[in-house]
């Protein structure tokens, strides 16, 4: 799974969400993104046109901000008790970026949306569910219906029909699955992230003295490895750097 152990790259690095994150530079694209699209006004539109324009494009058609409707103190305001609707969609931005799909619950007070509630993408799966009963996640057929599985850990999985689940999705294959971004972008994330890793490993183990002191005789076994030991203490590290140190 990329969203788990991840998936190997060419460098030899296992590419997951957690690590993408903690690449600077895929870190600092995903909260960009976010913060810029968070900050955007989305609010529910009543849309009209004349009789004759039905069948034709709506280029004509008038678009009404419907004030009145549920959804907008939800989306301008509230969306859910924890949340702010910034927060609330830069959640569900950084969600679809990463995972390359992004879930809210919609709780109703009888067919009244009354909150929006952020389902972890990890334990979410979109499901095509045949009129046999039978379910794949696969591309869906006439009379076949999509639900969504909840996984909670320890729990049994919770069935959500489709009509209360908003879900946000990447380029799909079949409309019904957002691609991985995290997962498509794994080559780069990979070199990038082994460059990082190296310099950190090269930088914290970079034992190198500016001043070296030698023995005229040769050293017991014991003796080197205290040194090794003593050395390792004195020198490793960015701030031990460029100290004495004393070999054989």
């Amino acid at each position: 799974s990329v969203f788990g152990g991840g998936s190997a790259s060419s460098a030899g690095i296992n590419v997951s969400q957690e690590k993408a994150l903690n690449y600077s530079p895929w870190w600092r694209g995903i909260q960009i993104v976010s913060d810029a699209i968070a900050r955007t006004q989305v609010s529910p539109y009543r849309i009209t046109a004349a009789e004759e324009d039905l069948e034709d494009e709506d280029d004509d058609a008038i678009k009404t901000l419907a004030k009145e409707h549920a959804s907008y103190p939800l989306l301008k305001r509230e969306p859910n008790f924890f949340q702010t609707a910034y927060q609330w969609k830069k959640l569900m931005v950084s969600h679809k970026l990463s995972n390359g799909n992004a879930y809210s619950y919609i709780i109703r007070d009888g067919m009244t949306p009354v909150q929006l509630v952020p389902l972890d993408p990890h334990s979410t799966t979109p499901v095509i569910v045949r009129q046999d009963g039978s379910y794949w996640p696969t591309i869906p057929s006439p009379g076949d219906s999509i639900w969504y599985v909840w996984w909670q850990q320890g729990k049994a999985p919770v069935w959500l029909p489709a009509e209360d689940v908003l879900h946000f999705r990447n380029l799909s294959a079949e409309g019904v699955w957002g691609y991985s971004v995290v997962q498509k972008a794994r080559e780069a994330l990979g070199l990038g992230i082994a460059q990082q890793t190296h310099a950190s490993v090269f930088f914290s183990n970079g034992a190198k003295p500016g001043l070296v002191l030698t023995h005229p005789n040769k050293l017991t076994d014991e003796t080197k490895n205290k040194l090794l030991e003593s050395w390792q203490r004195r020198h490793a590290g960015p701030e031990n750097q460029l100290s004495t140190a004393i070999i054989d």
